[in-house]
């Protein structure tokens, strides 16, 4: 409780609060409700203030209705606004409908301690501490320790942040921005409904080029600090507005799905299909997108992935391949240059990319390209070929223990010419002949 109490906001609510803790500590547990009663009730005013001095119109009707009675001491007034005083907070959104459902046992436990008189029987009403204690605290962590805004206003709040100029553009600063001003202490529903908005803004953008980041930097932060709470509104959600948002672009699915490993299995079959078909057909040219990239951990996406790959042009897989070299590829690299069809070709895989792959090379790798080297003409017979494996050989020293064979059979089909890789292989040998 003391932590809390250390986190109210208001000063004349906490000192209110305070009257109550002490009583509680000291036994007076009914006169410890009345006064959570009185601190609660004057903070929500407060925050009801606060949200009129932003032209909140709502909030200023009733506190000019507040005012006016307070200026000719309308007694009946004041005690309609303190009957409805859960009912507006509900409504302007500072509590939530569960929170609500605690707060209104706190105001039928304040009658019976208030007006002892109206018990049935006469009978005195005594609460437990355990109840007063959970009075105490539900008041100051739903309500006390709450900015005024967790409603529309804090979502629109939020959004006027994310397109601000003054936004932050590193991660790391958005987090700490995002987490401390927003959900330090922020209710389901703001976390739902942000989430909501968010999500939205993400799916329908309609210009790669132009798409603005910060929404996802945005959502990475709420899946970081409140990773249920945005998972369930996700799952909620993303379906329906990518079923209602034809204009939606793949890449920006692709920036979401990477952010947690659950919300794939989010998508319908129906949605599944769509991403992994657009992914095969290079759709808005994903082959060539980063974020693609980021989800090839799915194993759906990475099947779709590679076969796309396998459909395209050499000169656009030389593309995806120098721009994004992941171990994933290295089998489609290994086949692209086994499958050469002319000198050039063979030149040109090796020269774009293979060997910035030779360090992902698995033993199956390396021997699949050893063998391809005497099996196909286009390779065997280009007059860079000794070359090429020379320089590979330097890069796979690592794999030498369980391709030494492999390089010995190739070295046998042509000594003469495979000569500086038989040296390489055979460091030894060479230093007993330079020695004769």
């Amino acid at each position: 409780m003391d932590s809390l109490l250390l986190k109210v906001r208001n000063q004349s609510s906490q000192q209110y609060m305070l009257e109550a803790i002490n009583a509680y500590r000291v036994g007076s547990f009914r006169s410890a409700i009345v006064s959570t009663w009185i601190s609660l009730t004057f903070d929500i005013i407060s925050k009801l203030r606060e949200l009129a001095a932003a032209n909140e119109s709502d909030a200023e009707r009733l506190i000019s209705r507040l005012d006016v009675a307070i200026q000719i001491q309308d007694t009946k007034t004041f005690l309609n606004i303190e009957a409805d005083i859960l009912n507006d907070a509900k409504r302007f959104e500072l509590i939530s409908l569960h929170e609500f459902y605690s707060l209104e046992k706190l105001r039928t436990d304040r009658h019976l301690c208030a007006h002892p008189a109206y018990n049935p029987n006469e009978e005195i009403f005594q609460p437990s501490p355990e109840l007063v204690r959970a009075h105490i605290v539900h008041s100051l962590l739903y309500v006390l320790t709450q900015k005024p805004i967790q409603g529309k206003k804090a979502v629109q709040s939020l959004l006027d942040d994310i397109n601000s100029p003054n936004f932050p553009t590193n991660f790391e600063e958005i987090d700490r921005f995002i987490k401390s001003k927003y959900l330090t202490r922020a209710k389901e529903s703001f976390i739902s409904n942000s989430v909501k908005v968010i999500l939205k803004e993400i799916i329908k953008q309609n210009n790669t080029n132009h798409f603005d980041v910060k929404y996802f930097s945005a959502l990475e932060c709420f899946m970081k600090s409140k990773r249920q709470e945005t998972i369930s509104t996700v799952k909620n959600s993303i379906n329906k507005y990518i079923n209602t948002h034809e204009t939606f672009t793949l890449v920006h699915i692709l920036k979401v799905i990477p952010l947690d490993p659950e919300i794939w299995n989010i998508f319908t079959s129906e949605n599944k299909i769509s991403i992994t078909t657009a992914i095969k057909n290079n759709s808005e040219g994903i082959m060539f997108d980063a974020f693609l990239y980021k989800n090839l951990n799915n194993l759906e996406i990475k099947n779709a992935t590679l076969e796309g790959l396998s459909l395209l042009s050499k000169p656009k897989q030389k593309n995806v391949f120098q721009n994004f070299v992941v171990s994933e590829f290295t089998e489609v690299v290994v086949d692209s240059f086994c499958s050469s069809t002319s000198y050039d070709e063979t030149k040109n895989i090796s020269n774009w990319y293979l060997f910035d792959y030779a360090h992902l090379f698995r033993v199956s790798h390396l021997k699949k390209i050893i063998t391809c080297s005497t099996s196909n003409t286009s390779i065997r017979q280009y007059f860079s070929i000794e070359h090429i494996l020379k320089r590979l050989f330097s890069k796979t020293n690592h794999l030498l223990e369980y391709a030494r064979e492999d390089w010995e059979q190739l070295i046998a089909s042509d000594p003469a010419k495979y000569s500086s890789i038989n040296q390489l292989l055979n460091p030894t040998i060479n230093s007993d002949e330079e020695d004769v």
